[in-house]
């Protein structure tokens, strides 16, 4: 005879599995993709936030991202472009320069045009670049060859210049001062000396870069936080 006791334990386990089995349906196939109008589908394993399903596996759901122009089915992969219909201009992947227009292709869709000539960074180049980019001349500045091989911001006197390899692509006024650290690394400060309240944890939020303009300690120095330019989205292109 089976005890009492253990037919308990064989119920509860009973009732665990089909607890399981319930809060495992799944809605679509592992990775399935499609597109709902302009929304990308993707199904992916979710989890189930019942308390009754704590000892369930996580079943798989359709997870939804929003397409601002078109979502596109191609080969069973899903993506969001300007259009459902493919573009003449994008015979390579990538981003390319169409003129002084960046172009971003995938699989002969254009995903994004990001027109140069309306920025600061007003040409398009591609040559020896492993991205493409707007910039500031179509020859290389002398400016960026501290951080030729990674990018990275340099001071040039009383202004930042922001560089894409040997290309400088942006450039800002400081009205106090550029800082340039060892890393290579620049930014618009408070001051070029150093300051002392950085090196206390207590009263390094009592910076600031003058009435108007916060700071914030970098290093041993007050960065100036200044608000974005126009050109801040030149590193590639978008809608």
């Amino acid at each position: 005879m089976i005890k009492t006791q253990t037919l308990g334990r064989w119920l509860c386990l009973l009732a665990l599995a089909r607890v399981a089995v319930a809060c495992t349906d799944d809605e679509c196939v592992q990775f399935q993709q499609r597109c709902d109008g302009n929304r990308r589908m993707m199904c992916e394993p979710g989890h189930c936030h019942d308390p009754s399903c704590a000892f369930a596996p996580p079943g798989n759901h359709w997870q939804s991202q929003a397409c601002e122009h078109a979502c596109v089915e191609h080969e069973g992969q899903t993506f969001c472009a300007l259009s459902n219909a493919p573009d003449s201009a994008c015979s390579q992947d990538g981003d390319h320069c169409q003129g002084d227009v960046l172009l971003s292709c995938h699989e002969g869709f254009l995903l994004g045009r990001n027109d140069c000539s309306t920025k600061e960074a007003a040409v398009c180049v591609d040559r020896d670049l492993v991205e493409p980019t707007c910039a500031l001349s179509r020859t290389p500045d002398e400016r960026c060859q501290p951080v030729r091989t990674r990018g990275g911001t340099v001071c040039d006197g009383m202004q930042t210049v922001r560089c894409k390899y040997t290309y400088a692509v942006a450039t800002r006024p400081c009205e106090f001062a550029c800082v340039s650290e060892s890393s290579g690394d620049a930014f618009c400060a408070a001051s070029a000396d150093t300051e002392p309240r950085c090196a206390d944890v207590s009263t390094q939020l009592d910076v600031s870069c003058g009435p108007g303009v916060a700071g914030v300690c970098h290093g041993s120095y007050v960065e100036c936080l200044l608000p974005p330019q126009n050109n801040d989205d030149d590193a590639g292109a978008h809608d």
